[in-house]
């Protein structure tokens, strides 16, 4: 589609200027002759003016439009699509272009966008039209011979064929001449004896008779034998009655818990630390003992050690102890800390109690050897 723009008044007034009225067109940068007929008339200049308010007319002037129309790139006196650079509707030194400049960069690519929302299935399209059939293909080879097949059913039976026509009747023959009567006959043998008959239905129970007479009562029996009595034996002198012995203590069922646990070594340094630890529950008592070995040398710190039970966060002592055994510095000597005792949990053999062996050094470290603890419960039985 082709668009035109405006042409200012001055110019239509320079075009007019550029030759006189009915004067011949002459080889100049602008000129008059608008239709390219060699005059320029009055016509030209109308041309002209509707060439300024867009009409749709060609400019046979080359010069014209060479000269003040910086838009018209392919110099044809049309504004077109392409020339409409500010895309406004119109052609004007808007739409100018100057020289092209250099190739920039190329720019970074920009970041790739979020992909957008899943689009609506669309409508199923309209089934195409069948194509046209393909070429026949060649024959192929004969495949090999299948099986025979089983026998078919047989054939359904023919219908009857049909009985020959019957002959006229014959013509009736004359009644025969009455026989004399005959004798009776001697009575023959008598016949063999036939098979035996079917047997017959069961019969039914008879009626139960009345009861009998109650029969003679049987004869006794012998009585049976005793046996041996045996010799009595001497009566023993009445024992005296012992005294009261005081009440035992309560009794252990069988099922009284047991945990032993132990380590090849643990260290310790100033801080006292759990080196064996063990949580029980379910007994009335515990019996603990337990033991480490702490090695000593020149110069080395005491070891204090305490066994103690935990209940509720409440920490109860059992036992505790202190080692300082002075070794040189050749002389390496071990000392064993050996602790026991009993702890009956306040709450009963229903709450958990942790047991813990606790030890530490006077100021520097150790490392203690083969320590071992063993937890008995015990269970008062019901």
């Amino acid at each position: 589609m082709r668009r035109f723009t405006f042409v200012p008044a001055a110019a239509v007034c320079a075009v007019l200027l550029a030759a006189p009225a009915g004067a011949a067109a002459v080889d100049t940068d602008i000129c008059g002759d608008m239709d390219g007929n060699g005059n320029v008339v009055a016509s030209d200049a109308l041309q002209l003016l509707r060439f300024a308010v867009g009409q749709n007319v060609a400019l046979g002037c080359p010069g014209a439009v060479a000269h003040g129309l910086c838009w018209d790139a392919d110099i044809d006196g049309f504004c077109d699509t392409e020339e409409d650079l500010d895309v406004d509707g119109f052609c004007s030194t808007l739409d100018c272009q100057g020289v092209a400049g250099p190739v920039g960069p190329k720019g970074d690519p920009g970041e790739v966008g979020a992909m957008g929302p899943a689009g609506s299935k669309g409508d199923p399209g309209e089934a195409g039209a069948m194509g046209p059939a393909g070429p026949q293909g060649e024959q192929g080879e004969a495949g090999p011979t299948g099986p025979a097949g089983a026998q078919g059913p047989p054939g359904l039976q023919g219908n009857p064929g049909h009985d020959g026509e019957a002959g006229p009747p014959g013509a009736q023959g004359p009644p025969g001449l009455q026989g004399n009567p005959g004798h009776d006959g001697e009575p023959g043998p008598p016949g063999a004896q036939g098979p035996p008959g079917l047997q017959g239905n069961p019969g039914h129970d008879g009626v139960a008779g009345p009861p009998g007479a109650q029969g003679p009562p049987g004869l006794q029996g012998n009585p049976g034998h005793d046996g041996v009595a045996g010799p009595p034996g001497a009566e023993g002198p009445p024992g005296q009655t012992g005294a009261v012995g005081p009440q035992g203590p309560p009794g252990r069922d069988g099922t009284s818990p047991g945990w032993t646990q132990s380590f090849t070594s643990a260290e310790i340094d100033a801080e006292f630390r759990d080196v064996l630890s063990r949580h029980v529950t379910g007994a009335q008592s515990y019996l603990i003992n337990a033991k480490v070995n702490a090695p000593f040398a020149h110069g080395n710190k005491q070891v204090s050690c305490q066994l103690v039970a935990v209940e509720n966060e409440v920490v109860t002592t059992i036992d505790a102890s202190e080692t300082l055994l002075i070794g040189d510095r050749q002389t390496t000597a071990k000392g064993v800390i050996a602790l026991g005792g009993e702890y009956s949990p306040a709450g009963g053999g229903a709450v958990g109690v942790d047991i813990a062996l606790q030890c530490a050094t006077g100021g520097d470290e150790r490392m203690l050897t083969k320590g071992s603890m063993n937890v008995f419960g015990a269970v008062v039985a019901h």
